[in-house]
């Protein structure tokens, strides 16, 4: 009897330690690819021009753009915490997980103001840089 025991315990730990346990939990493929500046980026605060349009296209070249009124495109670099969302989303998310731009959404800088993106700073040059440091 005691052999019986010993083997059914053995058996049983075998089994569970053998076992694949818990599945890990996958990991969304992201619907866009972003671009990221360095954190020590310098731009002055200004120069956004008063109206541009989120172009988001996840097949595009350049997935992520803003469209001026005259049609100029701006590539637009994003600080670390922005994040695509995932696949068949095609949407841009801040650290927070609110979602801070949509293909069409308008980015409009108030008359001699400081352009804002949900709260976050905006600045420009050749392209506009999303900063991660709210507006104030």
């Amino acid at each position: 009897m005691r052999c019986l025991v010993v083997a059914l315990t053995f058996f049983a730990v075998t089994a569970v330690a053998c076992s694949p346990g818990p599945t890990p939990p996958t990991v969304p493929t992201p619907a866009l690819r972003l671009r990221y500046f360095p954190p020590d980026q310098v731009c002055f605060f200004g120069g956004v021009p008063p109206r541009l349009t989120f172009r988001i296209d996840p097949a595009a070249e350049e997935p992520v753009l803003l469209e001026g009124i005259l049609g100029r495109r701006y590539l637009v670099w994003w600080a670390d915490g922005f994040h695509s969302g995932p696949a068949g989303n095609p949407v841009v998310v801040d650290p927070t997980g609110l979602v801070v731009a949509r293909d069409g959404d308008l980015l409009i800088t108030p008359g001699g103001g400081i352009a804002e993106l949900h709260g976050y700073k905006i600045c420009a040059g050749e392209a506009i840089y999303v900063f991660l440091e709210p507006a104030r």
